[in-house]
């Protein structure tokens, strides 16, 4: 795991080549790694970006791609970022994904997925 600090003051932690930021304080002892959060509340971090991108990949079977994944005061992991697809199975979209992942037991909390470009949109829609 690489640790380095941002210029906006976020910690960028590093582990098997996925980047994750956070601003909080993250620690390792004996083979763990530790945050303190909110409220001075120290919780372990079980699952690592690494792991939160495979399990982020397994649920929307895809590749992300421009994902950013950020761990909050809350030890949640936001994860965003863009999948490619297909409308109607021919024209090429691409989905804009989120996801929040709990940073000690690794469940989905919630999972979101939405189709942005021009293909998307209706011709008769007054919001474009």
């Amino acid at each position: 795991m690489t640790v380095t600090a941002g210029r906006s003051g976020n910690i960028i932690f590093q582990v098997k080549g996925v980047n994750a930021s956070t601003n909080v304080t993250l620690y390792k002892s004996e083979g763990k790694v530790y945050g303190i959060f909110k409220n001075n509340k120290t919780r372990a971090i079980n699952f690592l970006p690494d792991q939160v991108k495979e399990k982020i990949k397994n649920k929307i079977k895809a590749r992300l791609e421009n994902q950013t994944i950020e761990l909050d005061e809350n030890g949640i992991y936001q994860i965003q970022g863009r999948k490619k697809a297909r409308l109607f199975f021919l024209f090429p979209v691409r989905e804009k994904i989120r996801a929040q992942i709990d940073s000690e037991t690794g469940e989905i909390i919630r999972s979101e997925e939405r189709r942005v470009g021009k293909e998307c949109r209706s011709r008769w829609s007054p919001y474009h």
